[in-house]
C-alpha cells in the first residue's frame, strides 16, 4: 500500500492547497446558500396555512457547484505546480516514495477538497431549505442534485492534471487543459453530426452514437439543467457513469504520463518538439472541421467526407 498511497503525502497535499481550497469552499458554500436564504425570506413574508409548498428541484440544490469547472483545475494546478519549477520537480522526483504513490496521494488530496466542499455545501443548503416553510424537498432530490458535480470534479481534476504532466509552464498548463476539455468532444460531435447530415442510416440521438454528441457532454448538459431546469442530467445514470469513466480515464492517463515525465520538462511548454506539433495540430484541426462542416451543410458541390 505504501507504494501506491502515502498518508503523509496525502496530508501534506491537503496542507499544500489549503489556501486555495479554503477560498474554493467559501465561494461555493456562500453562493449556494444564496438561493435557500431567498426561500427563507420568501417563506417568512408569504407564510399562510393555505399556501401550497413549492418543490425544491434538482437544479436548486447546489447550482453554483458548476464553478468546479474553474475552481477544481486551480486546485489541481496548485497541487502539481512543482512540475513547472525545476528545483521542486527534482525534489519530488527524488523522494523515496514511488511516483505512483506521489501521484495518487496528491490527486486524492485535490479530490478530497473538491468533494468535501460540494458535500459541505449540500449539507448547508439542506439545513437552510428545511428552514424555508414554503418549500419542500426529498432526500433523493438532494443526493441526485449533488452527484453530477462530484463526477464533474473528477473530470476537471483529470483534465488539468493530465495537462500539467505533459507541459511545463503555467500558460501551457491551462491552454492544454482547455484543449483536452474541448478537443475530443468537439471532434466527435463534428464527425457524428456530419455523418448524420450525409447519411440516412444513422441517428445521433440513438444507440452508441449519442455518446459522441452534446447529449453526453456533462458540462453542457449540466449548464442546461441548471438554467433551463431540465432534470435529465441529474437522473441519467448512463450519462453520469460514462462521464465518471471519462474522468477516471483522464486521471489514469495522467498517472502514466507522470511516471514517464522527466524533471527536465519543468519550465518547458512541451517536453518535445513532437508534442509541440501535436498541440498546434490539435488547436487548428477543429477549426478545419468546423469550416468543412458548414460547407457541407450549405451544400457546396464537390465536398465529400472520406
Amino acid at each position: 500500500m505504501a507504494n501506491f498511497f502515502s498518508t503523509k503525502l496525502y496530508f501534506q497535499g491537503l496542507k499544500k492547497i489549503r489556501i486555495s481550497g479554503t477560498a474554493f469552499a467559501l465561494i461555493i458554500i456562500l453562493l449556494n446558500a444564496f438561493l435557500p436564504i431567498i426561500g427563507i425570506i420568501d417563506s417568512a413574508n408569504y407564510s399562510s396555512p393555505y399556501h401550497v409548498a413549492s418543490v425544491v428541484e434538482y437544479n436548486m440544490v447546489v447550482p453554483f457547484c458548476m464553478l468546479v469547472i474553474v475552481l477544481v483545475p486551480i486546485l489541481a494546478h496548485d497541487m502539481f505546480s512543482f512540475l513547472n519549477e525545476r528545483n521542486q520537480s527534482d525534489f519530488y522526483h527524488s523522494i523515496p516514495q514511488k511516483r505512483t504513490c506521489v501521484y495518487v496521494s496528491f490527486t486524492a488530496a485535490v479530490l478530497t477538497w473538491a468533494f468535501g466542499t460540494i458535500i459541505a455545501s449540500t449539507l448547508v443548503n439542506t439545513i437552510l431549505w428545511s428552514l424555508a416553510s414554503s418549500y419542500s424537498f426529498s432526500l433523493s432530490t438532494i443526493i441526485l442534485g449533488m452527484l453530477p458535480f462530484l463526477v464533474l470534479s473528477v473530470q476537471m481534476a483529470g483534465v488539468m492534471i493530465l495537462a500539467m504532466t505533459v507541459t511545463g509552464t503555467k500558460i501551457s498548463n491551462f491552454l492544454v487543459a482547455i484543449l483536452f476539455f474541448l478537443f475530443f468532444r468537439a471532434m466527435s460531435t463534428f464527425c457524428v453530426t456530419a455523418l448524420d447530415e450525409v447519411s440516412n442510416v444513422i441517428n445521433i440521438n440513438y444507440g452508441a452514437y449519442k455518446y459522441f454528441g452534446l447529449e453526453f457532454f456533462l458540462r453542457f448538459s449540466l449548464l442546461l439543467g441548471i438554467f433551463d431546469g431540465e432534470a435529465g442530467v441529474f437522473v441519467d445514470a448512463k450519462l453520469q457513469i460514462y462521464s465518471l469513466f471519462v474522468g477516471i480515464l483522464f486521471l489514469v492517463i495522467g498517472g502514466f504520463a507522470y511516471k514517464k515525465r522527466r524533471s527536465e520538462s519543468a519550465s518547458k511548454s512541451a517536453p518535445s518538439k513532437l508534442l509541440q506539433h501535436v498541440y498546434r495540430f490539435a488547436v487548428t484541426l477543429p477549426f478545419v472541421f468546423m469550416v468543412a462542416f458548414f460547407m457541407m451543410i450549405d451544400g457546396i458541390e464537390g465536398y465529400q467526407i472520406i
